[in-house]
């Protein structure tokens, strides 16, 4: 798992500890790097009420955030090889974490909706 731990910033309240790597659904090795901030899933206030249990699907989540911030990501550890995505991308490569975390299907599905619906507001905001 990405190690994080508490940072300051309100709205972003966790920060990943050192560049770390997830492999996505085509086959890439993305790098988070060390100093990301993240709140794992933006989503809002009453559907976290319903589907706030992030536990192992926290990498999924930290991914998405960050193909969300950047509009993409990084296929190598010194960050300096980018590839940018789509939002529609970043939304199906959630779903695809979820599933490889052993997500329940219903839960999947919320998220996915959640993201579908209300994301557009985050793409590409830091």
């Amino acid at each position: 798992m990405i190690e994080v731990v508490p940072s300051a910033n309100k709205n972003k309240p966790y920060m990943v500890t050192k560049t770390d790597s997830i492999i996505l659904s085509n086959g890439d090795e993305m790098y988070i790097h060390a100093g990301y901030l993240t709140d794992y899933a933006s989503i809002p206030f009453l559907l976290k009420i319903f589907l706030n249990n992030v536990g192992k699907y926290r990498d999924g989540f930290i991914c998405h955030d960050y193909l969300y911030n950047y509009r993409g990501y990084f296929i190598d550890p010194d960050l300096r090889h980018f590839k940018a995505v789509s939002r529609n991308w970043a939304d199906k490569e959630m779903r695809y974490q979820m599933q490889q975390a052993g997500a329940k299907d219903w839960r999947i599905k919320a998220y996915y909706l959640a993201v579908r619906l209300f994301g557009w507001r985050g793409f590409g905001k830091i």
